[in-house]
């Protein structure tokens, strides 16, 4: 259970184990919400409340109907932005009118389009660990694919073959698939990527399946930090990652 009280937010949780939680409104770091694939179907999502303290969440208001968490946030930015003004941390929460804020709100500062997401994919320094794991399998295939698979291999032919061919032969087949397998997982992981102002306030989603929405107050970013990763120089590309009192949260390419 969650409630909004007059000075802090409250969730308890726990049969057994009972565990409550209180976070004064005036802590409040950042409100997130996500969407796994499984909460996607049953209209469900996860919201996360983070504070100053740290970057990992430090209330969890689980199973919020999809419709109800654009409100609830809504609900717990004013009545953190009436403890910020006040100073001492009371307001009213529960008599706040809080409209509902819409994925689309807000001005538009960037946006991934299908040309771009794909690029940084290809670019991305997820290339290297897929290499690896794209290796570690083709190395051990013969212990995972079945034997009948390797019996209808023309072994015959492979071996007129010479072993330069068939070392360049793996390694581009490697290339290959690490450069699809890394374009894939970006694409899953920062699609639909939009980065949105708000009044005060940023807002960024992105993700196909496991779906996130953050929103981090601009008064709270510490620190911008630019990076260039050598994949992306010819490009003219570059990283731009914001870190608040909270935590890091990272953006996309940028020209």
């Amino acid at each position: 259970r969650y409630a909004l009280t007059p000075r802090e937010l409250v969730v308890r949780s726990g049969i057994v184990q009972k565990q409550e939680r209180a976070v004064p409104y005036g802590r409040i770091q950042a409100i997130n919400i996500h969407e796994a694939p499984l909460e996607r179907i049953a209209g469900i999502v996860r919201l996360s409340v983070e504070t100053a303290a740290g970057g990992t969440a430090d209330v969890d208001i689980r199973a919020v109907r999809r419709e109800d968490a654009p409100r609830l946030r809504e609900a717990l930015a004013t009545a953190r932005s009436r403890a910020s003004s006040d100073g001492d941390g009371e307001t009213e929460a529960t008599t706040a009118s809080p409209q509902e804020t819409p994925s689309d709100a807000g001005e538009l500062l960037r946006a991934l389009s299908t040309p771009e997401l794909l690029a940084l994919g290809a670019t991305s320094g997820r290339v290297g660990p897929m290499a690896a794991a794209v290796g570690a399998l083709l190395q051990f295939g013969a212990d995972i694919l079945p034997q009948t698979w390797w019996d209808r291999v023309p072994w015959s032919e492979a071996e007129v073959l010479s072993s330069v061919s068939l070392v360049v032969t793996l390694l581009l087949t490697i290339a290959v698939l690490t450069w699809l397998v890394a374009i894939a997982s970006t694409a899953l992981t920062y699609g639909g990527f939009e980065l949105r102002r708000s009044g005060d306030q940023l807002l960024i989603q992105h993700g196909l399946l496991d779906r996130r929405r953050r929103t981090i107050p601009i008064a709270r970013i510490q620190a911008v930090v630019v990076g260039e990763q050598l994949l992306r120089q010819p490009f003219g590309k570059a990283d731009i990652r914001f870190e608040s009192a909270g935590g890091a949260y990272g953006g996309a390419d940028g020209d």
